[in-house]
């Protein structure tokens, strides 16, 4: 070549860039494979939570997709770790409506509802919640509660025939409450013992439920007949049955009573 003459030089600009692709949403290994076969490498690797990316997918990428990067140059990815955690709200001693819409704000889920009675839980509160109040729990996860039907139903036990005072004591053990005393007359339960009772023994009734008794004040007192005048087997026939018992007989004279005849009584007519 001629002395002077001119040499043409191609200077290299290093690698051709590289089109970043997109890797958002792809399950974390099939991203950094996407990366390494475009020519990048992966960068940093962060883990967050996220309401909707599934875990192990990828939320963002940086550099973005389609931007365009030397050869070799670090893509950094943010992956999901699922949904946040949530922590299980207090629903114990709430109406079911009331626990159930917590729940479900809370971003879980209403799991089984058992029922069960309970002494102090009024009828369609929670008495129990599973997961408990403060657990952290995966978003949408089941709670399971148990509401209440209230106390157990209670069976009135037989007080007839028992003193008051025990009857009494025998519906307060039981969980029951002492109702409407009423007195009657009866011809062969003692006075101060139970005639009746109402709910009868055996029912079942709810805790703290009334039973009413009907207390027996005796036999009925009896109004004496006159036999004053009358023969003394006829006396004697009237009293019986009256419900009375003939006493001591004396005989006595008398100017104007006639023999066998009954002079006086005593008690006298009427008296009870």
């Amino acid at each position: 070549m001629a002395a002077g003459s001119a040499v043409n030089l191609v200077v290299s600009t290093g690698p051709a860039p590289v089109t970043v692709p997109n890797v958002v949403g792809s399950p974390q290994a099939a991203a950094q494979t996407a990366l390494t076969n475009a020519g990048l490498k992966v960068g940093t690797i962060t883990n967050s939570s996220h309401a909707t990316v599934a875990a192990g997918r990828v939320i963002s990428q940086n550099p973005a997709a389609g931007a365009s990067v030397a050869a070799g140059s670090a893509v950094n990815l943010v992956v999901s770790t699922g949904p946040a955690p949530v922590t299980v709200p207090n629903v114990v001693g709430s109406p079911q409506a009331a626990a159930q819409t917590a729940l479900t704000n809370a971003g879980l889920k209403v799991g089984t509802i058992t029922n069960s009675s309970h002494a102090s839980v009024p009828s369609g509160n929670v008495i129990s919640q599973n997961p408990a109040a403060g657990a952290s729990v995966a978003a949408g996860s089941a709670v399971n509660l148990v509401v209440s039907t209230g106390p157990a139903p209670v069976t009135v036990p037989n007080v007839v025939g028992s003193p008051q005072a025990a009857a009494q004591t025998a519906l307060t053990n039981a969980g029951l409450k002492v109702g409407t005393i009423t007195n009657s007359s009866h011809a062969t339960v003692a006075a101060g013992r139970v005639i009746s009772q109402n709910p009868g023994a055996g029912a079942s009734v709810a805790a703290g439920s009334a039973v009413n008794l009907v207390v027996s004040t005796g036999p009925a007192p009896v109004t004496v007949p006159n036999v004053v005048g009358s023969p003394q087997a006829a006396a004697q026939t009237a009293l019986t049955n009256a419900g009375l018992k003939v006493g001591t007989i004396t005989n006595s004279s008398h100017a104007s009573v006639a023999a066998g005849n009954v002079i006086s009584q005593n008690p006298g007519r009427g008296r009870v």
